[in-house]
């Protein structure tokens, strides 16, 4: 298990949340916490962050904050080649910043269909990172 005394105080299984899916319990909890200082980790290359949306009108929870800012936030990942983000409204100065701070080769950002980024946070992306690659494609299938 996976313990950094940086991380949070009011943040409840982050160690678990990173081994596998977060559960919607966890979202409104993780959005609540509070970041000392980012978890470094070397070794990904490759994310994909993908918060799955109900089909069933009746099952959705609207009170669940974005996940994404906390989550840019949590990490620092210097490795970093491939971003993939699905389900979630694009959280631009975050992002900024974590390009920032994880100081990454990443090549490509692939984006859902329903994230909307503007050409001029495009183009604040590629200032940061003139190679980068971003793609929204076309359907939710990968």
């Amino acid at each position: 298990m996976l313990r950094s005394p940086y991380l949070a105080r009011t943040s409840p299984p982050l160690a678990a949340a990173m081994s596998q899916p977060l559960l919607v319990s966890d979202l409104r909890k993780f959005h609540q916490t509070v970041i000392f200082k980012p978890l470094v980790h070397i070794k990904i290359q490759e994310l994909c962050i993908i918060v799955a949306q109900s089909s069933s009108p009746t099952d959705i929870d609207n009170s669940i904050p974005n996940p994404l800012p906390g989550l840019l936030g949590a990490f620092s990942l210097p490795n970093l080649r491939t971003l993939e983000i699905r389900g979630v409204p694009w959280p631009h100065e975050e992002f900024k910043s974590f390009l920032t701070r994880s100081n990454c080769p990443l090549e490509t950002v692939i984006l859902g269909a329903e994230l909307k980024i503007r050409r001029r946070q495009r183009a604040e992306c590629v200032a940061l990172i003139p190679s980068l690659q971003i793609i929204v494609s076309q359907s939710e299938a990968s």
